[in-house]
């Protein structure tokens, strides 16, 4: 996968899974709590570690590909009493 490739998924999984969340540009568009700096600044960091994430996967080493996959573990026993289950949301 060509770096162009990476950073174009990167860019449209941000859009997908968090800038287009109908609950965070409500809060966005009624200035509630995230302004246009701060919503510039998560852009860029959950887009940065999207990247990451996708970089690792396709193009890391098996290092980094072992690191990735205990994360994956731990976050999947993470919160699990917390949290509700996902569902299929229209994107």
């Amino acid at each position: 996968m060509s770096e162009e490739e990476l950073q174009n998924i990167s860019r449209a999984l941000t859009h997908m899974l968090f800038r287009n969340v109908p609950l965070v540009e409500e809060i966005h568009a009624k200035r509630l709590v995230i302004d246009q700096d701060l919503m510039k600044r998560l852009n860029i960091e959950i887009n940065n570690r999207i990247y990451s994430l996708l970089y690792i996967w396709f193009c890391g080493s098996e290092e980094e590909m072992q690191e990735l996959l205990k994360h994956i573990g731990f976050s999947s026993i993470y919160g699990r009493g917390t949290w509700e289950k996902a569902i299929k949301v229209e994107i």
